[in-house]
């Protein structure tokens, strides 16, 4: 999986990747937490959430998504974030 190579989706529509840090995941169920809420938030296509020690989230899009819907999204889960990296 090359995350950070920006790829057009089948409709044609370019593809963002971005990469959040979450902080207060102590688990792997708080992982699953994380990667259910960002699932759910609309042109979110992709998430992978590595591992709880590493603290991020990885996040395909489908179409543009704001930063804030995606932060509120892990705050809302109980957790907190910011956009690390953006592709």
């Amino acid at each position: 999986m090359k995350w950070f190579k920006s790829k057009k989706d089948q409709a044609g529509s370019e593809a963002g990747v971005i990469e959040l840090e979450i902080t207060g995941m102590s688990c792997d169920g708080c992982a699953n937490h994380v990667r259910q809420a960002l699932s759910a938030v609309e042109g979110v296509t992709e998430v992978d959430v590595p591992s709880w020690k590493e603290g991020r989230a990885m996040v395909r899009t489908s179409a543009p998504v704001g930063d804030a819907v995606l932060v509120a999204a892990v705050e809302q889960a109980g957790y907190q974030a910011r956009i690390k990296k953006k592709a």
